[in-house]
């Protein structure tokens, strides 16, 4: 059964080797600030462990190059949720508009009006 997501925190590791073999982690909370999942991040020189459920945390491995694009999801998205089904990790957003962002979401930029003279 997914989970909602509420919150997250995110670490980049240093180091030749990261920490524990990971270049970056994201950690997703509940709204009671339960650890939902834990979004391992790669190098790209390193093996992509299986995904897993340990307690009621997906722990889901990604390559690093994926960071930023679920970073950008996470900072945009209103409705996120993960869950494991057949050994895999699902890292799921709610449904969309069809043909665009929900106007909520648009941003305009209107120039500034001409100074008086």
């Amino acid at each position: 059964m997914p989970t909602e997501v509420t919150a997250y925190e995110v670490r980049i590791y240093g180091g030749p080797n990261g920490y524990q073999g990971n270049r970056a982690q994201i950690t997703l909370y509940t709204a009671q600030d339960k650890a939902a999942g834990y979004l391992r991040f790669k190098d790209p020189d390193q093996e992509i462990n299986e995904d897993a459920q340990r307690g009621d945390a997906v722990q889901m491995h990604l390559p690093l190059a994926a960071l930023g694009e679920v970073l950008t999801l996470l900072q945009t998205e209103a409705e996120v949720t993960i869950h494991l089904a057949s050994g895999r990790g699902f890292f799921t957003i709610g449904k969309q508009q069809v043909g665009g962002v929900p106007e909520k979401k648009r941003i305009s930029i209107t120039p500034p009006p001409p100074r008086g003279r």
